[in-house]
């Protein structure tokens, strides 16, 4: 069954040009982080969704790097009814990217005690399956969002590449209302998203995180 899904995957992806990266562009895919708090896990829950598109938000900043963006695997979980029962092992995610044309994948689990926090990066070869790269993170969710910036400064030196000169932007609070945005966008309610960010960047014109959603979804809805 799954392997049936794949190779419709790879169909799809042909056209949506979600694999289009250049040659001589490393192509990275990143997973929404498992949430390990074992306390006020609702709370904390937004991290799933916005430790990595703090990653993200670096690395598509680098013109070298080619960054299969969230909503363009989301597009072609919902075009081909693929499920998280699908996608429950890492394995499988690996396969689904090397689909994709992502030959490097992360996935990361925090948990959030009070006001401390652990974060755990992992960068693995679609290919291999190798774990090519791991980082970790443990002081103040105060420290969270410089100490994200500086694990992907660390990603980026590890395929040679010049760091992006864009920060982060936001502080927790934004963060978490941008997230807000990208639970709309699961639900496919893309003209709410839109809104979300909008109102997002109207705080914060330099929110680049946002403001690359908004470019995202007008794209899609363009499309549609």
């Amino acid at each position: 069954m799954f392997k049936s899904m794949i190779f419709s995957v790879a169909l799809l992806v042909c056209s949506l040009g979600a694999s289009a990266a250049g040659p001589n562009r490393t192509t990275i895919a990143v997973w929404d982080f498992d949430n390990n708090s074992f306390m006020d896990i609702a709370a904390s829950d937004y991290l799933t969704k916005a430790l990595p598109e703090m990653l993200m938000s670096q690395l598509s900043s680098v013109p070298s790097l080619e960054v299969v963006e969230r909503i363009q695997i989301r597009e072609i979980l919902e075009e081909q009814k693929i499920g998280s029962s699908d996608l429950a092992d890492e394995d499988a995610k690996l396969k689904l990217g090397n689909i994709i044309g992502a030959k490097k994948m992360i996935f990361g689990t925090f948990m959030v005690i009070g006001d401390d926090v652990r974060v755990d990066v992992r960068l693995a070869n679609t290919e291999t399956s190798e774990v090519e790269f791991a980082e970790k993170f443990e002081g103040s969710i105060t420290e969270l969002i410089p100490s994200m910036q500086g694990i992907a400064t660390q990603l980026v030196d590890l395929f040679g590449k010049k760091s992006g000169d864009k920060s982060l932007g936001g502080d927790l609070g934004e963060w978490k209302e941008y997230e807000v945005g990208l639970s709309l966008i699961d639900e496919g309610k893309y003209e709410e998203a839109l809104a979300q960010f909008q109102a997002v960047l109207e705080k914060n014109p330099k929110f680049y995180a946002a403001e690359k959603q908004v470019m995202l979804i007008i794209d899609l809805m363009a499309r549609q």
